[in-house]
Parts: C-alpha cells; structure tokens; sequence
C-alpha cells in the first residue's frame, strides 16, 4: 500500500513538473518574442530619428549647393556692375542685389533646418547617453561629434549670413552711381568670402553624413546584438527546462510503473 501511494504520488507530481516545464518552455519564447519585438521598436525610433536627420542634412547640402552657384553669378555680376557704363549702372547693381538678396533668404533657411536638425541630434544623443548609463553598450561619441559638427556649421552660417548682409547693405548704399574701384573690391572680397564659407560649410556637411551614416550603422549592430543575446537567453531556458522536464517525465514513468502491477493485484482475486 506504501508503495502503491508513493508511485501514486511520483505520477502525479511527475506529471505536474512535465506539464509546467512545458508551460516554461512556451513562457520563454513567447517572453522572447516580447522583448524582441520591443527591442526593435525602440530601435526602430532611434533609426527613424536619425533617418529624419540624413534627410534634413540632404535638403540643406542641396540648399548649400544652390548657394554656391549663386553666390559665384554674384561674383560676376559685382564684376560686371563696376565695368558697366551708366545706361547699365542700375540693371547691374539690381542683379547684384538680388543675389545678395537670394543669399540672405537661402542661408537663413538653411539655418533654421538646421536648428530642428540640432534639436533631433540632440535627441539622438539624450536617448543614447540614457541608454549607457541603464548598461547598454552604445557608442555616444559619433553622436557627440554630430552635435560639435552642427555647432560648426551654425557658426559658419552665420558669418556667411553676415557677410552676405553687408554686401545688400553696401551695394544698396552705392544707390545707382558706379561703384568706385575701392568699394567694387570690398564687395568682390566679400562675395569670395560667402563662396570660400559655403565651401567650409559643405565639408562640414559631408562630415556630418558620414557620422550619421556611422551612427546608424552602431544601432543596426547594437540592436542585432541585444536580439541575439535574447534568442541565446531564449535557447538556454529551453534547453535548461527540456533537461527538467526530462527528468520530471522520468519520474512520471516509474509512478506509473508503480501504479500498473498494484492494479492487476487487485483484480486478481475477483477473477
């Protein structure tokens, strides 16, 4: 009869450890779905960011490149308004103007994109530093050096915003008389000026691609690393609760071996 209870007793609790080893395996990958799937959502913000970032720093190296071109017709144009006769005097300075003018609109636009770009790479940056610090092993420093690159090229745009002011302001100063050979040579020198800044400020734009080129490169990597380690956790749970669940079947199996002969015993007298 003892041993009939204690068979008894390993098939139930064999039994019970079977089924929650089971029920742990299933817990475990549904958990690592879970996570996976919240990995890669945040993730997928961060990349998003940075996405929206590339984009903007592509619209203000176009604007840039836009800038260029006309800041080196204003370059002519200043040569051509102090060579013109007086019939051509007030054509020439208004093309001139109007270079100037188209300047100071397209870097102060190319300014204020790049203040939302400074506001979303800052972002960028609070997200990994927060990151590091609960014990993710990101890298910071490309973002860091985003932010020094934006700083740059804010400093830059706006000398070159100065300087193109002050060619509207001396040229609209000139009124319609032939600009005089000292003052055709302070605006030349300043048109090479804005060219020379815009040149420094696509360098800097270049550099600042790559580092968000870099910067989403170290998410991609860091984020097929976290995955990875939580199919890995997800594999040894499995293998840990299969060997469990083995020896809870194992135990099952004798209470039911236990069990059989004590059944047949007691049949046999009635027969």
């Amino acid at each position: 009869m003892l041993k009939y209870s204690l068979s008894l007793l390993a098939l139930l609790f064999g039994a019970i450890g079977t089924l929650a080893c089971l029920a742990a395996i299933i817990y475990a990958w549904s958990a690592s779905s879970r996570l996976t799937h919240a990995t890669e959502s945040v993730f997928g913000v961060a990349d998003n960011v940075v996405g929206k970032v590339q984009g903007r720093v592509a619209q203000i190296d176009e604007r840039v490149q836009q800038l260029k071109i006309t800041s080196a017709e204003m370059e002519e144009s200043v040569k051509t308004w102090a060579k013109s006769e007086a019939q051509e005097l007030v054509g020439s300075r208004l093309k001139v103007q109007e270079k100037a003018e188209t300047l100071l609109e397209g870097i102060d636009r190319a300014d204020q994109w790049l203040a939302v770009t400074e506001s979303s790479a800052e972002m960028i940056h609070q997200g990994l530093d927060a990151s590091q610090k609960l014990g993710l092993p990101l890298d910071v420093a490309p973002a860091q050096e985003l932010l020094s690159e934006i700083e740059t090229i804010q400093t830059q745009l706006q000398d070159g915003l100065g300087v193109a002011r002050n060619i509207s302001e001396r040229v609209a100063a000139a009124g319609e008389e032939k600009p005089d050979v000292q003052l055709g040579e302070q605006i030349a020198k300043l048109a090479l000026r804005v060219t020379a800044t815009l040149g420094l400020i696509d360098a800097r734009i270049d550099a600042a691609d790559e580092l968000l080129e870099k910067l989403k490169a170290g998410l991609e990597q860091e984020k097929r690393k976290i995955i990875g380690w939580i199919h890995l956790a997800a594999f040894g749970l499995t293998f840990f609760f299969f060997w469990l669940g083995a020896g809870q079947g194992a135990l099952c199996y004798l209470g039911w071996c236990g069990v059989r002969p004590n059944k047949k015993a007691a049949q046999s007298p009635t027969t």
